[in-house]
């Protein structure tokens, strides 16, 4: 969340209970951001796994040549 949607958030808090929606709504709106940052860093991992897995079997088999 921005800072500015953070001080808004504390702003509407500030306010009382008439403003429970709002912030129910705001974090609601954010909870769905992070869901999909955190899905598109697990795609992101797992690619990168991959790579990884290439390159360890690709060293080993560079290392089984030379024997």
């Amino acid at each position: 969340m921005s800072l500015e949607h953070i001080a808004h958030y504390a702003d509407l808090r500030d306010q009382g209970n008439i403003t429970s929606e709002c912030r129910m709504k705001m974090l609601e709106q954010h909870a769905l951001i992070l869901e999909a940052k955190i899905e598109e860093e697990q795609f992101d991992l797992k690619k990168l796994q991959q790579k990884i897995t290439y390159y360890k079997s690709l060293l080993a088999n560079n290392i089984e040549d030379k024997i």
